[in-house]
Parts: C-alpha cells; sequence; structure tokens
C-alpha cells in the first residue's frame, strides 16, 4: 500500500525536530523528577528541562506557522479569478 500522507521537506524537518525535543522532555522530567539529592544534578535537569520545553514549543509554533501557509495557499492561482489579485495587507513578524 502506498503513503497517502505527503509532508514538505520542511514539513519533514520539523516535525523531527519537534518529536525529538518533545521526547527529550518527556525524558528528562521522568528520569529527572527524582534527582533531588545532589545539587548539581538537580540543576542540570532543570536547565535541560528548561531548554528542551522552551525548543518543544519553538519547533510547535514554526508547525503551526508551515500549517497555516500550507492551508492559507490559493491553490488556483491569483490568475484564474476574474477580479483583481489579492495581496496581503500588511507584513507578518515572520516575514
Amino acid at each position: 500500500m502506498a503513503s497517502v500522507i505527503r509532508i514538505s521537506r520542511k514539513g519533514w524537518h520539523t516535525l523531527l525536530n519537534f518529536l525529538f525535543h518533545t521526547g527529550l522532555t518527556f525524558g528528562v522530567f521522568a528520569g529527572g523528577i527524582n534527582q533531588i539529592h545532589f545539587p548539581l544534578v538537580c540543576q542540570i535537569v532543570g536547565i535541560v528541562l528548561h531548554y528542551a520545553s522552551l525548543s518543544t514549543m519553538l519547533w510547535l509554533a514554526f508547525t503551526a506557522r508551515n500549517i497555516c501557509k500550507d492551508v492559507c495557499k490559493d491553490p488556483l492561482g491569483a490568475q484564474d479569478r476574474s477580479g483583481p489579485a489579492q495581496k496581503c495587507s500588511k507584513a507578518t513578524i515572520l516575514g
């Protein structure tokens, strides 16, 4: 059976990074939640947990942005319309 899910190279990249950082967040949390006896280990777990959770949110935002851009694309093109082409009225923060 052939795969019916098509994903772009950029989408594949963001999906893999999102899954990796989500797994890292869960793994560090599960493995480090009881590491309170050694202050250095506790600090390292906290730093890695903050990094991994912020990275997960960043990749989630990139994934949402890419999905939004893909959904908002006009499949027919502006030249096929009878009316004038519509342009974005203002620039967005991410470009």
